[in-house]
């Protein structure tokens, strides 16, 4: 079976691990609308494209995000985001009408960042053209449901291991950070938002009392000026509990701030499902998170939750730093075989499972 990916996201592996183990399932993979130096003539390209790729024998759109209908000039143009809604959904009726079935992995309700003039309006336009809707965890249905999604297929994200390098001890990877080997470590690793609230973060632990000894070391892109601003600034007040490093963390680079950490913080103001968190769970570390339903899923063996508010985290990261080390030790093999369940041939094999079924039903 042949099936399109829009778009391609070469910063997160989730895709290429996903067609990896979906060739094993007999699904051959494209990515649309390609590889090109311009934009614009990629968004006019792409119902040729598609048309190119039925005539290969292409029977699947999968959408799994849609931040590619949002050129830069799409926010100067007085209704940009107008015309690339209309696009959009010219992309969606052409494929549909040339026989291409679509299908969409809720990775977020909603965009973090607004696409077109209505995203809400845009993601039930979608969900009601869609053949089926995959998410990636129970917590998401209600939101889904609410844009009318009801007939939703729960696949569970695989998880990272054996994918990124990690022959580094504790010792040797604070060592390289330059943090005391009996320092309490918090680590947030991953593509820096104003959603993941890495701010909240930093202000719980500039706020905790001096009787605290909580270090937090926060690496990733930063893209919003403002928010990075703002990080630097908490940081700055603390300078020996914090240390943020912004730019791309290469794969042999995370075990460096995963390993030397005792456990790992995402502070969510929102969120759908978290690669970020995966991640941290695969180097075996805890997690201290927002008790939302997005993350339900996740076993309470692995996570230190709160209640979302600032107070919450603090009571959290005050909780996680009286922890008995055999206690933190126990909470971190939980959460390698939770890791270690999360495999990618069961996550192939269900997506497979759910092309197949919407092929044969037309």
């Amino acid at each position: 079976m042949k099936v399109i990916f829009h778009p391609r996201a070469p910063s997160n592996p989730y895709q290429d691990l996903l067609v990896s183990a979906l060739a094993d399932q007999g699904v051959e993979v494209t990515y649309l609308p390609g590889p090109g130096r311009s934009h614009t003539l990629l968004l006019l390209a792409f119902p040729w494209k598609l048309l190119l790729a039925r005539m290969a024998g292409a029977r699947i759109l999968h959408i799994h995000w849609t931040y590619f209908f949002a050129p830069a000039w799409a926010y100067e143009l007085p209704g940009g985001r107008r015309i690339m809604g209309f696009w959009f959904k010219m992309v969606i009726r052409w494929a549909r009408l040339i026989g291409i079935r679509v299908i969409w992995t809720a990775h977020n309700v909603t965009p973090h960042y607004p696409i077109f003039h209505d995203d809400r309006a845009m993601r039930r336009w979608l969900i009601a053209k869609c053949d089926a809707i995959v998410a990636h965890g129970v917590g998401t249905l209600a939101s889904l449901a609410e844009l009318g999604a009801h007939d939703v297929v729960v696949i569970p994200v695989g998880a990272y291991t054996d994918h990124y390098p990690d022959d580094l001890d504790r010792q040797s990877a604070r060592r390289i950070l330059d943090v005391n080997d009996d320092a309490f470590l918090i680590a947030s690793v991953g593509g820096i938002a104003p959603y993941k609230g890495i701010d909240l973060l930093l202000d719980a632990v500039v706020n905790l009392t001096s009787d605290v000894d909580v270090h937090v070391v926060v690496a990733g892109n930063c893209a919003d000026v403002e928010l990075a601003d703002r990080l630097q600034s908490l940081a700055a007040q603390v300078p020996d509990r914090i240390l943020v490093r912004f730019g791309f963390v290469p794969d042999d680079e995370i075990q460096i701030y995963l390993r030397a950490a005792d456990v790992g913080a995402f502070p969510f103001r929102a969120i759908t499902n978290s690669g970020s968190v995966t991640l941290a769970l695969t180097f075996g570390l805890p997690v201290v998170i927002p008790d939302l339903p997005e993350l339900a899923d996740l076993p309470k063996e692995v996570a230190i939750r709160y209640e979302p508010g600032e107070d919450g985290l603090a009571d959290a990261l005050r909780s996680a730093s009286s922890m008995e080390a055999a206690e933190l030790a126990s909470m971190g093999i939980a959460a390698t075989a939770f890791a270690d369940s999360l495999t990618w041939e069961a996550t192939a094999r269900a997506t497979a499972d759910v092309y197949r079924t919407v092929v044969n039903r037309h």
